[in-house]
């Protein structure tokens, strides 16, 4: 007798072959997505880092305003938004895109002349 058509067990092999197939694919999608959440954090630590080491630059040489003591500084958002260097509509990335904590701080400190300029952790 010559029968067409797939057995039970050809079946369940193609469902297994399917299901490994779809998972590889989950897992490739979802580490694509952190490492793209990953880049967006680091890009928007970056902008307020450069805009932190911009203001230090640009009131350094005002010592009525200068927020540096013996080469520390503790850099608020809220003053970069004040003086035009990030925008007040700027979105975190790490707070699901709500736009940037005004008092979240930037560290700027100095190593043997080497300025470095880092987002403060929460």
């Amino acid at each position: 007798m010559n029968k067409k058509g797939f057995t039970l067990i050809e079946l369940l092999a193609a469902v297994v072959i399917m299901i490994v197939l779809s998972s590889i694919v989950v897992l490739s999608f979802s580490k694509l997505k952190e490492n793209r959440d990953e880049k967006k954090i680091a890009e928007f630590e970056r902008e307020l880092s450069n805009a932190a080491c911009t203001y230090v630059d640009l009131s350094r040489n005002n010592y009525s305003s200068n927020p540096c003591y013996n080469d520390t500084c503790a850099i608020k958002v809220q003053d970069l938004i004040a003086d035009g260097l990030i925008s007040k509509d700027l979105k975190d990335p790490r707070n699901d895109n709500d736009p940037v904590d005004p008092d979240t701080i930037v560290d700027v400190t100095w190593d043997d002349g080497e300025k470095t300029c880092t987002v403060r952790g929460d």
